[in-house]
């Protein structure tokens, strides 16, 4: 049935939308199902909503037809306009934004919102809070992951404002918000929005699985980075003990991995080996290549701590095979510090000071690399560089090289005090006051000491 076959000039979009489904036979359910409801399609062909382009390409699938047949028909009101039509229409065009957002096709998804927030802009403001809330919670989605960190943050508190009485959706805004806060190396604002997201969890508010596991992963991320590390811990632990009822392979390498890096952290080598290797074959199964690299890394460097070189030699060169050939600078920089770290062990000095060069290299180029508004990337980066730049100073000074340990221990206290990394910049300076007191200058190394001790007072791992 074609459009240009009526000489009735009355005819609207609506009218001819009922007159081709009951030439088809179909019921409202099913010209509606699934994208729509029987209510909207009663709705539409009433003149109670004009339809969005996305619900037109829905019912031209249906009808198998073109798009184009329906815009040879005058759309226009027939009657009010139907406020909960046209909240499921914008609902239904939000939720072709939704995959894009989380595919990483930012622009197209970008544009998909704008176009819904304009098409409903006339009747927002008479709309019910979770279709208000939405807009901005989508763009704001988007906007974290391509580095646009205070617009998602402006975006996300917006959201959070057209929130209603709804705790597991307040939960999830907040979760996102902490987020923003925390990639733009703002930890602490993180956490407090992260335990408001922890209290409707508790309350037994947020139904969602993945929702909470999120909630518990964020706080244990939080966590670390101020050097809370019990805190960590615990949250790591409630993302393990919830992760086991989803099949969601991510957030249980994340949360082994947490506890790996945590463990580290305390000194606990056993557990942190033992989480290590849980996560490895978390990511083992899902063939995470990038993932695997940087466990076996992590496990190689407690293995160089615990004298098992030929462990450390085996895990590392497994490192370098899955990294050969990938763009990964900050991987392959702590690769090369790692190599550096077992050469030292083994007393091969020059081939030491080899890998460290290599080391530098790439650390140098991954922190330029990082973008600037990306500050927990950043950061990162800056942190793997400063530990290169310590690897080196001790590979000098052990080749007696003193100047140039001195230098290199002065550039990485310098670079790790661009971080919020307190507990690495303590260890940095304590490392430069033992190889002080090891030449014999006390006194030096004294003003050293008293350095590390400030900085780990200051970064709160006393609390631990």
């Amino acid at each position: 049935m074609r459009a240009s076959q009526h000489s009735d000039t009355r005819m609207t979009l609506g009218k001819f939308i009922r007159q081709a489904r009951l030439a088809r036979g179909l019921s409202l359910e099913d010209l509606g199902a699934p994208e729509l409801s029987a209510r909207y399609v009663e709705a539409l062909e009433s003149g109670a909503v004009l339809p969005s382009d996305r619900t037109l390409e829905a019912l031209a699938r249906h009808f198998g037809v073109a798009v184009t047949e329906f815009l040879q028909v005058q759309a226009r009101f027939e009657t009010e306009p139907d406020l909960e039509a046209i909240e499921e229409d914008l609902h239904l065009q939000l939720g072709y934004a939704k995959p894009l957002v989380d595919e990483g096709q930012t622009e197209e998804a970008l544009e998909l919102i704008d176009r819904a927030e304009r098409w409903a802009s006339p009747y927002l403001g008479y709309l019910s809070w979770r279709a208000r809330y939405r807009i901005p919670y989508l763009r704001g989605r988007a906007y974290l992951p391509v580095g646009k960190l205070a617009e998602g943050q402006a975006q996300l508190e917006t959201a959070l404002a057209h929130v209603g009485p709804d705790p597991e959706t307040l939960a999830r805004v907040r979760n996102l918000l902490g987020v923003a806060h925390y990639l733009q190396g703002h930890p602490q604002e993180a956490l407090q929005e992260h335990w408001e997201g922890l209290r409707a969890a508790e309350d037994g508010m947020v139904k969602d699985l993945t929702l909470r596991v999120s909630i518990y992963g964020n706080l244990a991320n939080a966590h670390w980075a101020l050097n809370h590390f019990r805190e960590a811990i615990r949250f790591n632990k409630e993302a393990l003990r919830v992760v086991k009822n989803l099949d969601d392979p991510r957030s249980e390498g994340r949360a082994y991995w947490g506890m790996m890096m945590v463990n580290r952290a305390l000194g606990d080598k056993p557990n942190a080996k033992l989480y290590g290797l849980k996560a490895l074959r978390v990511y083992e199964a899902n063939d995470d290549v990038s993932s695997i690299a940087y466990v076996c890394q992590n496990l190689a460097e407690i293995a160089i701590e615990d004298g098992q070189l030929d462990d450390a030699q085996r895990l590392l060169e497994r490192a370098g095979g899955l990294l050969e050939g990938k763009d990964e600078p900050l991987l392959s920089g702590i690769l090369f510090q790692d190599f550096a770290r077992l050469a030292r062990a083994k007393g091969q000095l020059d081939e030491a000071a080899q890998f460290a060069t290599l080391s530098l290299k790439h650390g140098d180029e991954s922190s330029r690399r990082v973008p600037a508004y990306d500050m927990q990337a950043r950061g990162q980066a800056l942190r793997s560089y400063a530990d290169s730049l310590q690897v080196a100073a001790q590979i000098e000074e052990a080749r007696g090289n003193k100047d140039a340990a001195d230098r290199l221990f002065k550039e990485a206290i310098a670079t790790i005090e661009e971080t919020s990394f307190e507990e690495t910049r303590s260890q940095i300076i304590f490392s430069y006051a033992e190889l002080l007191k090891g030449r014999g200058e006390h006194q030096l190394a004294t003003e050293y000491y008293r350095l590390a001790f400030e900085s780990r007072q200051g970064s709160g791992a006393q609390r631990v």
